[in-house]
């Protein structure tokens, strides 16, 4: 081979070379671009995503990378597993949440507030229009806002929110439309209950009873604070009413003279029979209605019962699970713990919100029993 064809030879090796190299770069140009791509639209992912449901992981205010700081400890244990009444739901978005499952959230740096998970605390003392907040000042759950049934609930907690004022309340709260709101009482559990049946009145199913309230979260170990949430993010709370879970004195007398629906009752045995008179109430019961005590629903630490024992309950009651169910008591309130029950265990129970107060002054003696 000449000089020159040789010359030739290597020039066009040394431009295929090149060629390579430049298609090399390129390449490897590309590959970067789209990891730097990717990279980004996961993160904006991991920061958005779980915005609109309850598998949120956001940070939880004054958490450090070592640990949450004095006053927002959540716990004095290493987070539990997690062991949420229903064992399909590791987010406990059902309608009873442990307290195991809340410390975990805690303990895990979850956002307490807008889109994530919010604490309620609506301890409320019959006959005070603000001592409940005493309650909460002396001791909560850290994180956990104080809710105020006096404000919407013309004083009383039998009555319902009125809408404007329960949706403004909310929002200054900082509960938005994708808020997990978990509820506990440091007085009553029927406060519980009727709290969640409102919330789920007003359409917003995303809420959860802490069961076992702050009594067994203090049992079990976990620490309360008396420091009280700041700063607080408006959220956007929405109201949409659903008449299908309340029932009126119309329906429930339609009710009554239904063979497709059980009409169920949650006061005291001796109450419900007529053998005992509450107030200036009269006495006795909605024909063919069944008792199925409130006092009933819970274990000895004020846990709700499985639900296969809440369902034994209802049997063992004479209800017929097959039919409808309408959920009364005295005054509206205990109901709801009944229609909790019945959700538990997968039906739907309208509450007849004025119940025996409103019955025992309407109702034709027709319609009064006493066993």
């Amino acid at each position: 081979m000449g000089r020159e064809e040789q010359y030739d030879v290597e020039n066009k090796s040394n431009e295929q070379r090149k060629g390579c190299y430049v298609s090399s770069l390129a390449a490897s140009f590309i590959v970067v671009v789209f990891a730097v791509i990717v990279i980004a639209v996961g993160f904006i992912v991991y920061l958005t995503g779980t915005q609109g449901n309850f598998q949120c992981n956001c940070e939880f205010p004054g958490n450090t990378a070592n640990g949450n700081k004095a006053g927002q400890v959540a716990s004095t244990k290493s987070p539990p597993g997690d062991d949420c009444r229903n064992p399909n739901n590791a987010c406990g978005s059902d309608v009873l949440v442990s307290v195991h499952w809340l410390n975990r959230k805690l303990f895990r740096g979850e956002k307490l507030g807008k889109s994530c998970i919010q604490v309620l605390d609506i301890s409320w003392v019959p006959g005070s229009t603000d001592s409940g907040r005493e309650l909460y000042e002396q001791g909560h759950i850290p994180g956990a806002q104080f809710y105020n049934f006096s404000e919407c609930n013309g004083g009383g907690i039998g009555e319902l929110p009125e809408r404007t004022c329960f949706v403004s309340q909310m929002r200054r709260l900082g509960v938005t439309r994708d808020t997990h709101v978990v509820l506990y009482d440091s007085v009553a559990a029927p406060n519980q209950s009727k709290m969640v049946y409102e919330f789920q009145l007003y359409g917003h199913l995303r809420v959860s009873i802490l069961d076992g309230s702050i009594e067994k979260w203090t049992t079990d170990g976990y620490i309360n604070t008396t420091d009280i949430p700041a700063n607080i993010m408006p959220g956007d709370f929405t109201l949409n009413y659903n008449p299908d879970l309340i029932m009126d004195y119309a329906g429930v007398v339609k009710a009554v003279g239904s063979n497709d629906t059980e009409v169920v009752d949650a006061r005291g045995r001796d109450e419900f029979s007529g053998k005992t008179q509450f107030g200036e109430l009269k006495k006795g019961h909605m024909p063919g209605a069944k008792n199925v005590e409130y006092k009933m629903l819970f274990n000895p630490d004020m846990t709700y019962k499985t639900p296969q024992e809440l369902e034994r309950m209802f049997i063992d009651g004479n209800v017929d699970l097959d039919k409808e169910m309408v959920v009364t008591c005295r005054s509206g309130v205990a109901a709801t713990g009944l229609a909790v029950a019945a959700y538990i265990i997968g039906k739907t129970a309208p509450v007849y919100d004025m119940s025996w107060e409103e019955w025992s002054r309407l109702a034709p003696d027709s319609l009064i029993v006493i066993d």
